[in-house]
């Protein structure tokens, strides 16, 4: 899987109340899918479901300023949540 690249002041790293375990994300239908994704998880639980089921073999966080000095990646999906240039997020 590719790197996942996660630009946010909050890492999104919540534990899901079920894991799709054991899946493969090939075998999976469209509809199990969907009801996974848009019913069981949010903004803050998609990481760990994502990386267990090897959609994503690595995660980069980049969670300020100082973080963007980082070498990215060769090979990634970008994840970028806005809220990373939010002044009232300064606190985090």
């Amino acid at each position: 899987g590719k790197t996942l690249l996660h630009v946010d002041q909050h890492s999104d790293m919540w534990k899901p109340e079920r894991y799709l375990e054991g899946s493969d994300p090939q075998d999976l239908d469209l509809e199990t899918a969907f009801e996974y994704t848009n019913f069981e998880l949010n903004v803050g639980t998609f990481i760990k479901p994502a990386l267990a089921l090897n959609i994503f073999s690595e995660l980069e966080i980049i969670d300020g300023y100082f973080a963007f000095d980082k070498a990215l990646p060769q090979n990634f999906a970008l994840d970028l949540d806005i809220d990373i240039f939010a002044k009232d997020m300064d606190y985090i």
